[in-house]
């Protein structure tokens, strides 16, 4: 295993891999980065579930998404990112 990818809905700081704010779990200043990376010795990657889609769709969908894509979810929350 090279590494982990932690996604998650609600607010991220992907610098810090801290999730900020994610109410349902009722969690709020997490080190999620830190938690894994110090559990298993790899590399930990956390970031919010649009911005993670999105750089899914850049790096494995369609080639036109390279060039530019906006990516908007709406569900219990809205969310979006953006790829210029």
């Amino acid at each position: 295993m090279l590494g982990l990818g932690v996604v998650t809905g609600g607010r991220v700081d992907p610098q810090r891999g801290v999730v900020v704010e994610r109410q349902p779990l009722g969690w709020r200043d997490v080190p999620v980065r830190k938690v894994l990376a110090t559990a298993t010795s790899l590399p930990v990657y956390v970031d919010g579930h649009a911005r993670a889609l999105a750089q899914a769709e850049i790096l494995f969908g369609d080639q036109r998404a390279r060039r530019s894509l906006v990516h908007l979810f709406v569900g219990n929350v809205v969310d979006a990112a953006m790829s210029m």
